[in-house]
């Protein structure tokens, strides 16, 4: 079972987010992370291709990445190296892990500047289906791929303490699902899967360590700013201690904000956007404009009985 499903898209309209629940209460992540390695490699005949991303999930592949090898299977970390250095400060990071244990890798560069100003930009905001300009760099490099199986990292289900997400979503963050990708690597005839979502023993272990649970019994605040850059280090915090051997960035400052900042925000905001809108249609048959996060009941009650605490914010149930 996945660890987290969506209700069905339908043209923009609210789409709930359903956190599934296993059937016991998991292993931790650690543990849980080789079984799930094992479960992938069991599943998909391809060759096993660790997504290495240029952007926030850049630490989630170690992850996957020490899993496989602690599992005893093999693969390769494939890294997209953009042009102008966009991707410098995830490369040298990803790069620098993979020497010191050993880890094949593949490089695959991509002239970023080539690809927006060109054709290209429009052919891939088709086939993915997306209507953002960093996506197409996502769908340029499923393309570059051999034939393999992509694993996407995923990452954790992200938490809040602020009365906002607490009120609507039950304190968790909703996030632009993943089925693009999917649909995008099914067009492309790459298998895919992704770590951390798509197997709910994985996706649930972290919510009960010790870190991810201080979160959760944390007083709810009025506000709270919940950009990436602010849970980082709670998010590290937690991977560090489940005894993950990771190798991140000094900060957390995702792709996009580097794209913007090169290009400029008025060509990125308007003319590259203004460009991919057409594509809008096909883009809302896999996600939408807005989310609410909904828990199966027993994976709150066995988050209750764990930590000991009555989270009565988590109210919009399954």
């Amino acid at each position: 079972m996945r660890g987290v499903t969506f209700s069905e898209f339908d043209g923009g309209k609210n789409v709930n987010m359903f956190v599934q629940a296993p059937i016991a209460k998991p292993s931790t992540p650690m543990h849980e992370a080789i079984n799930t390695a094992k479960q992938i490699r069991k599943t998909f005949k391809k060759d096993l291709y660790v997504w290495c991303d240029y952007s926030v999930q850049h630490v989630y592949s170690q992850i996957a990445m020490q899993a496989f090898t602690m599992a005893g299977i093999e693969f390769v970390a494939a890294i997209p190296v953009l042009s102008n250095d966009l991707s410098k400060r995830e490369n040298d990071c990803t790069i620098a892990y993979c020497k010191q244990r050993n880890i094949p890798y593949e490089l695959y560069h991509i002239d970023v500047e080539e690809l927006f100003n060109g054709p290209e930009l429009e052919k891939y905001g088709e086939m993915f289906p997306t209507t953002q300009p960093q996506m197409t760099i996502a769908g340029k490099y499923f393309d570059m791929l051999p034939d393999c199986c992509i694993v996407y990292p995923g990452f954790m289900m992200h938490v809040s303490t602020s009365d906002w997400t607490r009120t609507k979503n039950n304190g968790f963050m909703p996030f632009v699902p993943h089925q693009t990708q999917e649909h995008a690597a099914e067009v492309f005839g790459k298998e895919y899967t992704n770590f951390q979502e798509h197997y709910v023993d994985m996706y649930t272990s972290w919510m009960f360590t010790q870190s991810y649970g201080e979160v959760l019994k944390s007083p709810t605040q009025e506000f709270v700013d919940n950009a990436p850059h602010r849970y980082y280090q709670y998010e590290i915090r937690t991977i560090k201690q489940a005894g993950f051997d990771v190798k991140p960035t000094t900060q957390k400052l995702i792709g996009i904000e580097l794209l913007k900042t090169h290009f400029g925000h008025d060509k990125y905001d308007s003319e590259l956007r203004q460009r991919l809108a057409p594509f809008g249609p096909l883009t809302m048959k896999y996600a939408s404009l807005q989310y609410t996060v909904k828990v199966d009941t027993r994976l709150k009650e066995m988050l209750e009985a764990h930590h000991e605490t009555s989270f009565d914010f988590i109210n919009k149930l399954f």
